[in-house]
This record gives structure tokens, sequence and C-alpha cells, in this order.
């Protein structure tokens, strides 16, 4: 039994040659058809791996599933692994993955820290002198509008960068954020690094002279 999808009438045509063509030459006779729900007719492997090779990771998202994005860019980026790791301040993510990347050079890190500031001048033309943390609180979607785009492509290219056989980790402290929701440009593999005393993170917030992180321990979901 051969087992075919079809998500159209073009589908259905071309099935009726794929059968002639199946009989004749491998004496196929039984088949099982899954026909495809409305509204995913334009979907299909072909499209699903252009998107993949081009890195076109918004367009992708409304294709496939996370767990299918791992593998498609894990395949297209010719990597062994793509994590994206996530964790409030003061957790430690970013000395962790700089002991990782120091120890292994297969193991690389992406710190979108410095998307953040490659976007400072496109912040400043937008708002001015204003206070960007501030902004970042309580304007989130005014802030999401502006540097979505430009965020997505500078995470594009340091993909397309990324050497063969690696292993990637994307530091996105927010990825699990509802409204964020990283993980579908980037795959199901997470690695959450968390402290479960709040206290001790503002601690080690304050200690390193970054206080104006202290409102993102809050914001930002913890692993439950």
């Amino acid at each position: 039994m051969m087992i075919r999808g079809v998500r159209n009438e073009a589908d259905a045509e071309y099935e009726k040659k794929v059968m002639l063509y199946n009989k004749k030459q491998f004496g196929i006779d039984k088949y099982l058809y899954l026909f495809s729900n409305s509204g995913f007719e334009q979907i299909s492997s072909s499209k699903t791996r252009e998107l993949a090779e081009n890195l076109e990771l918004e367009e992708l998202s409304n294709y496939v599933s996370p767990l299918v994005i791992s593998k498609l860019l894990e395949k297209v980026l010719r990597i062994r692994n793509l994590f994206m790791v996530v964790g409030r301040p003061g957790t430690g993510k970013s000395t962790f993955l700089k002991m990782l990347s120091q120890e292994d050079k297969n193991n690389v890190y992406i710190d979108t820290d410095q998307f953040n500031q490659a976007l400072k001048p496109l912040l400043k033309e937008k708002f001015g002198n204003s206070d960007l943390i501030k902004i970042a609180l309580t304007r989130e979607e005014d802030l999401k509008k502006i540097i979505a785009k430009p965020w997505i492509s500078l995470l594009k290219k340091a993909l397309k960068n990324l050497p063969q056989d690696c292993n990637a980790f994307v530091e996105i402290p927010i990825g699990l954020q509802s409204d964020k929701m990283m993980f579908r440009f980037v795959g199901v593999k997470v690695i959450h690094l968390g402290c479960d005393d709040n206290d001790i993170s503002r601690l080690r917030v304050i200690l390193r002279k970054t206080p104006e992180l202290l409102p993102f321990i809050e914001r930002i979901p913890n692993w439950e």
C-alpha cells in the first residue's frame, strides 16, 4: 500500500498519473489518501524546505510546528543542535554559555544582547533620548513594531554564519514569554537557566552593576 497526500483538485488529477505509473512499474494498486484540511492547501514539503533554506523564519513558523522547525534548520544549516537559552537576569546564562564556547570550539554562543546594541541607533531615531528600559516595560508593543523585523534579520545573519557541525546556543532571555514565543523561529530545543530565589538573582544583578534589569526578573517567565 502507498500512502499519499492530496491538497486540492490539481493534486487529485496528478494522482491519477501517479497511480497508472506505479501500477505499470511496480504493481502497486492499493492507496491510502490523506486529504488536507481547509486552509492548509499551500503547505508542502518543497515549500517548507525552500523557506528553511532561505531562513524565512517568520513565514516558516506559519507552515510547520516548532519541532519540525528544529529539524529543518539543523539540516539546512548543517549543524548538530540548535538550542534556545532562556531565563531571568542574574541566573548565569551568559557566563555558562561563554564557558561552553571556550571549552569546545564546536559550541557557538549567539549573544542576542549584541543585537539590541546594534539596534540602538534605530531606537534613538524613534524614541530620542527616552529611557529605553522604561519603554520596554511600559510601551512594549510600540517597541516590538519597530525592532521585530530588524531583530529577526540579525538572527538570520547570525544563523547563516554558523560553522558546520556546531552546537548553536542562542540566548534569548524572553524566549518563553507568552507574547514572544521565540521557539516559533528557532525550534523546541530549550535550555532554561534559572534561580529559585529571586532575591539572589536581584543581588547578582546589582553586584554586576546592571540595576536597570531588575524589573525583568519578575517580567520574564520562570520555568514552571
